[in-house]
């Protein structure tokens, strides 16, 4: 129905029916309009949120619990402090990132794809996120361009695409932007590429010495349930190179969500304490 409705003739209704639907799942009404491929919805906590899909449940509220509780799982994040989000989407988890760091902290948000990019900066200008540099580039091993799928009812499992097709986006490492900015050390960094980490931490090898905690997102998990996508294995990759760069890494085994136990979270150890 929904996918259906997600069309000129059907969108004013769509939009109603977010709208009203939210008084239960968000607690009070929130207007819901289409604009320019990005769905705007202003939530009863009082911020925007920005989709390319139309957003029946979500709040920024419930971001911000849901990104202490799996991505700061380890991290204590502080006023001040720089973090670096590759794999930013439409921003679920900026606004936390933001709140926490304060005026004096910095948040540099990666999104590959050129229509959720636009999501994440409306996202960020509407809420005035003034610390957040939203950037649109894929993290890559080396600069150019790379090729990124472009399928739009899952639009936040997009991932690079190395034999071709898809969008054409710009590709630069971590190192590069850190350089460019000035940045001399990295408080956290989180990552979600659905598959690309193998290339994204070929282009981090001066940054991984200066961050001090990290949670990098694999994704083996999907790889046991999608055929013939074993590229999605990335696991025993990223977890060589963080332990390579003397970090202490665990796990969450025991947690019932599979992209949660294939979440590693790493401590260096020359800069913690």
């Amino acid at each position: 129905m929904r996918e259906l409705l997600d069309r000129p003739f059907g969108r004013p209704l769509l939009g109603t029916m977010a709208a009203v639907g939210s008084i239960k799942t968000r607690g009070g009404y929130t207007p819901t309009r289409y604009r320019a491929g990005q769905w705007i919805h202003k939530c009863p906590d009082g911020h925007y949120l920005i989709d390319r899909m139309v957003n029946f449940s979500d709040s920024v509220t419930k971001q911000i619990a849901s990104t202490h509780e799996q991505w700061f799982h380890q991290y204590d994040p502080a006023i001040g402090d720089v973090i670096v989000d590759i794999g930013a989407g439409v921003g679920s988890e900026t606004a936390a990132m933001s709140q926490a760091v304060g005026a004096t902290g910095k948040v540099f948000a990666f999104e590959a794809h050129p229509q959720t990019y636009q999501c994440l900066q409306q996202f960020v200008q509407m809420n005035q996120f003034d610390n957040v540099i939203a950037l649109n580039v894929a993290v890559s091993d080396r600069a150019g361009t790379v090729s990124i799928q472009d399928e739009l009812s899952d639009h936040l499992s997009n991932s690079i695409v190395l034999a071709g097709g898809g969008v054409q986006v710009a590709a630069m490492t971590l190192d590069q932007v850190m350089a460019q900015h000035g940045v001399a050390q990295v408080a956290f960094i989180k990552m979600n590429i659905e598959g690309a980490e193998t290339l994204a931490i070929g282009g981090m090898r001066e940054t991984i010495k200066k961050t001090r905690q990290v949670c990098f997102s694999c994704h083996d998990f999907r790889a046991e349930v999608e055929p013939g996508r074993d590229e999605l294995r990335t696991r025993n990759v990223v977890q060589q190179f963080l332990l390579d760069n003397d970090f202490e890494v665990t796990r969450r085994l025991d947690d019932a969500r599979p992209w949660v136990v294939d979440q590693l979270y790493g401590v260096n150890r020359a800069l913690a304490g």
